[in-house]
């Protein structure tokens, strides 16, 4: 076992890295946790701590027998979280069982279901074992509730144990020891037999093309002759740009940005428009798997001798895929023999370029293919996730010091441009600076910065902050918790302090060795461009602002708001759809079929490309992932169907053909000759101005009760099948009234629901079931985009009576409910009292606050079928911009 900065590891020699994660703290079910943070580490001991003072402390004592003690003071009544994760193995035989309950293994789903719960209950102790390698056990005492789960449903592809402990009284002191066992190889149950066959593709499952044998993949090499062959790409220019255009373009010998009518488009270094249509990853990568201590999930490994030493990255790592391809050519492998026969293929397809990931500099040159490397951070420190802190002098210099590499490539005409960045982090920063100590730059930077703003007012600092600090230099060291609204104002201010920072530093370092190539940003992730002085920052010192969009829609709303925010054009960057039929986990973006993957391949593009400030779209990614999971995550690896060509190098044909026939129609798009391919009837709403409302007063004698009577005279809000921002209903609706006294705001709802009450799902879930959610923002009602400190969220659960949850906020101020289902079955009623002190305002006449409702609809079967918005969107939860306003009138 080895002591980590969030936690323990635990190698179990075959299945992966078992990790016991710090404990959280919650007062009650579904507030959010307050994380641990260590304090003293020592080599098989740490002390941690809560940022509240009322919270235990907890020592963690690592044991000789692979246990872990964890030992606990009193404090507040709560309840401790501790969470075990283990690696998911899809299509690998995973099983679980809790040993005092069953005898079997349960196996574990290879693709994400609906529900992530997979069980709960009391217990001392839970196996996790697979077919080929080891049995791992955890046991604890005492005896606890828990639950597990799968996590894929938040794109961690771990299952995670929670085991609860009450927090005791104070005076009182409580304990937990969890102990970690591995049975070797010889002794774990060997169940099934291989999980793949000597080609690499599973045994469990059977397709058409399915490969038998050596003879049918040397067959291929004639047939993939005659079906590229088929395909007749429109003519290009040297570098995949558009020819026959009358639109002029400066020739600059690199890519540019220009306007191809309305439309922002990247222009080749011949000048000609270049909307970007590229796979990411163009080289052998996820296609590799680690195999050491599982050698009997496979049939057969590929011999490690010529021809056959080429597939094999080291002893322990091996890509079934090239060697699929040399038993198909017939000779021993060669990446530049190869490269040139994949950008044949790919230009076949109307791909243009590579996208991220996998380089290959000299070949891309020679083939004239353009691609868009990462800029290079090697050796670069950082302080959370992979952001550094942009005031540090050790950090300026490494990146310095990176960058002048870029000096041998400024003349390079195929690349397009450089990344600065992959799906990090920027939510978490803040926190993170907050939770340093004065050894930290950003830390000290922080410090200077509220000092300056508070023109070195201690006192006042301290009032607004709600802080006991004599002075500033205190605050160094301090891990200060953000309770009132100046801080969150404060620490905001400063986040884009820090970000301005950070892309400038970049910024001004890349020009500083290369003047010739575009910045084609950090390839956001959707949920953090919430962090918007991250995306301004980003906006101001590159190009292009890049976001990994994984969707089934292409959300104009979402990327109107990014486009205006960053000032950019955008590059989506990472996206793709998947299905199960060969036996992999599906995808990031699931989908029934290799049909509806073409389908979804069709809409995605020609959508995206209908937008004038979209440049261009990066598929991930060329080949499918190992059945066995992508050799870097070990026996934790992705396995997913993300590729355009199988494990045996056979085409996905129906995908192939819907790539060809949209990278063909791309241009006339851009132009407005044709309309997109839609694959719906466009029922999902993509627009919308926000809506405005006036909530009367309350008449006299006005009762909770589910009754809609008492009420003002004023016509009722409805949302319907206009209004859908997730799924599709063709039966839900609903009609609202808002009414208000000086206690509470009254709202009723009349709900049409062919299959009412179906809300199975914990407080902090309701939105997965029959629900309403009412969104409240009562400060700076003008601004649009990320939420504000005070902005609020509820949900209602169409169940049972006063089944409330306040999204994201420890406290639970309570709300009065009344549910009741019409005589029919076909709909409820629900009628709530929302206190105004939950929501920070005084109701006067004339005060004015942003508002909206929203329906989610089930069926009972699955969680979230519909979901619809009076004004905003289906982001909502992040995005406060489609909103609307309420005003309260006499």
């Amino acid at each position: 076992m080895v002591l980590k900065d969030d936690g323990v590891e635990f190698d179990t020699g075959g299945l992966g890295t078992v990790k016991l994660l710090w404990p959280g703290y919650a007062a009650k079910t579904g507030d959010k946790l307050l994380p641990a943070k260590i304090v003293e580490k020592g080599p098989d001991r740490a002390v941690l701590r809560f940022v509240r003072e009322d919270l235990p402390e907890i020592t963690v004592s690592l044991k000789e027998n692979s246990s872990v003690c964890l030992e606990y003071g009193g404090g507040t009544a709560g309840t401790l979280h501790v969470r075990v994760i283990f690696p998911q193995r899809p299509g690998r035989g995973l099983g679980w069982k809790i040993p005092a309950q069953k005898t079997q293994f349960t196996p574990f789903p290879d693709v994400p279901q609906e529900k992530h719960h997979i069980w709960n209950g009391e217990a001392a102790g839970i196996e996790i074992s697979d077919d080929h390698t080891r049995t791992v056990s955890v046991s604890w005492s005492p005896k606890s509730y828990c639950e597990l789960q799968d996590n894929r449903k938040w794109n961690w592809p771990v299952n995670q144990l929670d085991i609860f402990r009450p927090v005791p009284g104070k005076g009182k002191n409580g304990n937990l020891e969890i102990r970690f066992q591995s049975r070797p190889p010889e002794t774990a149950p060997r169940r099934t037999g291989p999980v793949c066959d000597r080609f690499g593709q599973s045994v469990k499952a059977e397709w058409p093309g399915k490969i038998k044998s050596d003879e049918e993949l040397k067959a291929d090499l004639a047939a993939d002759r005659t079906y590229y062959d088929s395909f007749t790409p429109a003519p290009t220019d040297a570098f995949g740009g558009k020819l026959g255009e009358t639109v002029p373009f400066e020739s600059t010998g690199f890519f540019t940005l220009g306007k191809y009518g309305n439309h922002d488009i990247f222009v080749t270094p011949g000048g000609n428009p270049f909307f970007q249509l590229a796979v990411c990853t163009a080289a052998p990568c996820d296609d590799y798997t680690y195999v050491k201590r599982r050698e009997t999930a496979y049939a057969e490994l590929p011999p490690r001798l010529s021809p056959f030493d080429g597939a094999w990255m080291n002893s322990e790592v091996v890509s079934f895929y090239i060697a699929n391809y040399i038993r198909k050519t017939g000779v021993p492998f060669n990446l530049a023999a190869w490269k040139s026969d994949i950008v044949h293929r790919l230009r076949q397809w109307g791909f243009n370029s590579q996208g991220a990931f996998r380089d290959t500099p000299e070949l891309n040159r020679r083939l004239q293919f353009p691609y868009c490397p990462e800029l290079p951070f090697k050796g670069v420190k950082f302080f959370i996730a992979d952001i550094f802190d942009p005031f540090s002098p050790e950090i300026r210099e490494a990146i310095d010091r990176n960058f002048a590499t870029l000096k041998n490539n400024e003349s390079n005409p195929v690349i397009i441009g450089y990344f600065s960045g992959n799906e990090r982090k920027y939510s978490e920063v803040a926190a993170r600076i907050l939770s340093c100590d004065g050894k930290t730059a950003a830390k000290r930077e922080l410090v200077r910065f509220l000092k300056e703003r508070y023109g070195g007012d201690t006192q006042r600092f301290a009032a607004a902050w709600e802080l006991p600090l004599r002075n500033f230099t205190e605050l160094e060291d301090a891990h200060p918790e953000l309770k009132t609204p100046a801080a969150w104002n404060d620490l905001n201010e400063f986040t884009g302090h820090f970000f301005e920072a950070y892309f400038k530093l970049i910024h001004d370092t890349f020009r500083k060795y290369d003047r010739n190539h575009l910045l084609l940003g950090a390839r956001f992730l959707p949920a953090q461009t919430r962090v918007e002085a991250a995306v301004r920052a980003a906006g101001k010192y590159n190009d292009v602002f890049s976001i990994n969009y994984y969707s089934y829609e292409i959300e104009n709303h979402f990327l109107d708001r990014l486009h205006r925010l960053s000032g950019l054009p955008l590059l989506l960057s990472e996206w793709h759809f998947g299905s199960t039929e060969q036996g992999l986990a599906g995808a990031v973006r699931p989908v029934g079929n290799q049909q509806e993957r073409a389908l979804h391949y069709r809409h995605y593009v020609e959508q995206a490309a209908a937008l004038p400030y979209v440049v261009g779209i990066q598929w991930f990614c060329l080949l499918d992932q190992a059945l066995t999971g992508r050799w870097f995550q070990k026996y934790q690896g992705e396995n997913m169907n993300t590729g355009f060509l199988n494990v045996a190098d056979r085409p996905y044909k129906e995908l192939a053909a819907a790539a060809a026939e949209t990278n063909g129609r791309v241009y006339d798009i851009i132009a407005g000759r044709i309309e997109p391919f839609s694959r719906n009837a466009g029922t999902i709403r993509q627009t919308r101005t926000p809506k405005k409302t006036f909530i009367p007063r309350a008449v006299e004698g006005h009762k909770v009760d589910g009754v809609r009577s008492p009420w003002p005279g004023r016509p009722a809000e409805r949302i319907g099948r206009n209004d859908i921002v997730h799924g599709d209903s063709a039966t839900v609706s609903a009609d609202f009234w808002l009414c208000y006294d000086q206690e509470n705001l009254y709202c009723y709802a009349e709900v049409a629901d062919l299959t009412p009450g179906k809300n199975p799902y914990p407080p902090p879930e309701f939105w997965r079931g029959d629900a309403l959610e009412l969104f409240f923002g009562p400060e700076e009602v003008e601004k649009e985009g990320q939420l504000r400190f005070n902005d609020r969220q509820l949900l209602l659960s169409a169940v049972r009576d006063n089944a409330f949850h306040w999204s994201s906020r420890r406290e639970q101020p309570q709300v009065k409910s009344v549910v009741r289902s019409w005589p029919d079955r076909k709909g409820y009623s629900m009628e709530a009292a929302i206190p105004w002190k939950a929501l920070g305002i005084i109701p006067e006449t004339g005060t004015v606050f942003r508002f909206d409702f929203g329906l989610d609809d089930s069926d009972g079967n699955k969680p979230q079928q519909c979901q619809l918005m009076w004004s905003g969107t289906g982001r909502n939860n992040e995005d406060r911009t489609g909103w609307g306003i309420a005003v309260l009138v006499d």
